[in-house]
């Protein structure tokens, strides 16, 4: 280990953006939005239309390793992976599943592998069809099953049922047959007026977050893995979910902010910062000092449950912030390091984005930008290098705009062809339009002060439009269009989180 520890060869040139990891395999995301995939591939995993395995032998990793076809002029915005398949969400917001397929968990309609034979990757390769106006927010991959948290914050998920793990209040397969994908697909049931924002699937288990911050958990539940106080499925049987699902209980006014899962058991990030595991525990993976399990029985969980002890001094800290930034770090985001940033908004390592906000969550980390005269941003030479996905945020961020979700599905297309024009003009009627709406319920005083700056933003910013393409990368207009979509569909929640 240590210095003798090689790196991975990825590419010389596209370093990677996101890693996943399935049970035999990786997958990487570059940072203009190809995949690597290496490791096992006997199903097809790996997507290069074969069975051989990569990255076992000299001359298959770097530039050996070739790029994942998921269609012409595709880019992939964020990928997970179950045990021996992998799903990828577009630039165009639609989801692409290969691999193992046995139980339907590659949602195409049959349970046949996809990535072994030639022609089913590429254009070959089927997006899945989900329920008319359901678009992918968050993916969450089990061993042989599949969910999804949509963009209205909605869970669909299909693939194996056996447990229950479908949440379906039966145990039958979704997506290994004709009729069951698209409008037939129903949504599970987590509670009245409910909706999760993380989702996370294992083995044979599945745990969401609700936008309440409450933790609940259904599949198999052998070693307490769901949390429960026993060892009973959840989610196979008849009056199991929705209302009737309970939450996991993790204490006295504690909230579950991130959770993963392993094999068997479940841990949870809580809103004091403590890490909590439950489930199985015979390699002592709770970090409890003990080998007994904790889960399955009555007196483990709620305030019985004891945080992983990871020594003084040590806490944990996950990778977002509810309150404003006191010292913001504004170099680390120019050039844009983890392009492209947010046409998946709600998808970790930023979730949940909106708990308790501030209302100008993101102005201190732009002041610079803000408060720069127009006249001597052009003068820095990193500034070119900024995405256009980055220089609308800049626009969008310091307002908490009060949209409702009609209006904003109204609004999109607008927003799309006139962000898309390229025409100095087109961003001052932009904002002028954002403003107007924003102002249908009072604007905050705040915002007449983000304004002052944005209007002097627009200055420079129609002079980067004036300048050759060459010098800004404003071209690629689908993952503008994709970024508008999703930051503009995000604005419900926040506003919901805020009331």
């Amino acid at each position: 280990m240590g210095n003798y520890l090689p790196f991975v060869n990825f590419d010389t040139i596209q370093l990677p953006h996101q890693v996943v990891a399935g049970d035999d395999g990786f997958c990487s995301i570059s940072q203009v939005g190809n995949v690597k995939c290496w490791g096992r591939n006997d199903d097809g995993q790996l997507g290069y239309e074969d069975s051989a395995n990569r990255g076992d032998e000299s001359n298959e990793m770097g530039e050996y390793l070739p790029f994942v076809n998921v269609g012409t002029g595709r880019t992939v915005v964020t990928i997970d992976s179950g045990q021996y398949f992998n799903c990828a969400q577009l630039d165009s917001l639609m989801l692409k599943c290969w691999g193992h397929g046995s139980d339907g968990q590659l949602g195409s309609g049959d349970v046949a592998d996809i990535g072994t034979f030639p022609n089913q990757m590429g254009n070959y390769l089927q997006s899945l069809n989900f329920p008319s106006g359901e678009t992918v927010s968050e993916l969450g991959l089990g061993y042989f099953h599949s969910g999804m948290i949509s963009t209205t914050g909605l869970v669909f998920m299909w693939g194996q049922g056996q447990f229950g793990q479908l949440g379906t209040e039966a145990t039958s397969n979704i997506g290994d047959g004709p009729g069951e994908m698209g409008n037939y697909l129903q949504s599970t049931q987590l509670g009245s007026g409910r909706t999760a924002i993380e989702l996370e699937s294992r083995e044979y288990h599945t745990c969401a977050i609700l936008d309440n911050y409450g933790l609940k958990c259904w599949g198999e539940n052998q070693y307490g893995r769901l949390g429960y106080g026993d060892s009973t499925d959840r989610g196979d049987d008849t009056n199991e979910m929705g209302d009737n699902l309970e939450y996991v209980n993790l204490g006295e006014g504690i909230k579950s902010h991130l959770i993963n899962l392993g094999k068997d058991f479940t841990c949870s990030i809580s809103n004091d910062d403590s890490m909590i595991c439950f489930g199985n525990n015979d390699q002592g993976q709770l970090g409890i000092g003990s080998t007994v399990r904790i889960g399955d029985g009555s007196n483990e969980m709620g305030d019985y449950l004891n945080p992983i002890n990871l020594g003084t001094g040590i806490e944990i800290r996950m990778c977002f912030d509810y309150s404003p930034t006191s010292n913001p770090t504004f170099t680390p985001t120019i050039p844009s390091p983890t392009y492209p940033p947010t046409i998946n908004p709600t998808s970790n390592p930023t979730k949940p984005p909106t708990f308790a906000p501030s209302l100008w969550p993101t102005f201190s980390p732009h002041l610079i930008l803000l408060s720069t005269p127009p006249l001597i941003l052009p003068l820095i030479p990193a500034f070119y290098q900024l995405s256009i996905p980055h220089i609308f945020q800049l626009m969008i961020q310091p307002f908490h705009l009060h949209f409702h979700l009609p209006l904003i599905q109204l609004l999109i297309p607008l927003m799309i062809q006139l962000s898309t024009q390229q025409h100095p003009l087109s961003t001052l009627i932009f904002l002028l339009i954002l403003l107007v709406f924003s102002g249908l319920k009072l604007i905050n005083p705040l915002i007449l002060i983000s304004t002052i700056h944005l209007l002097l933003n627009l200055l420079f910013l129609d002079l980067i439009f004036l300048l050759p393409s060459t010098l800004h990368p404003i071209n690629n207009k689908k993952i503008l269009s994709s970024f508008l979509h999703q930051e503009l569909m995000g604005v419900e929640m926040r506003e919901r989180d805020y009331l």
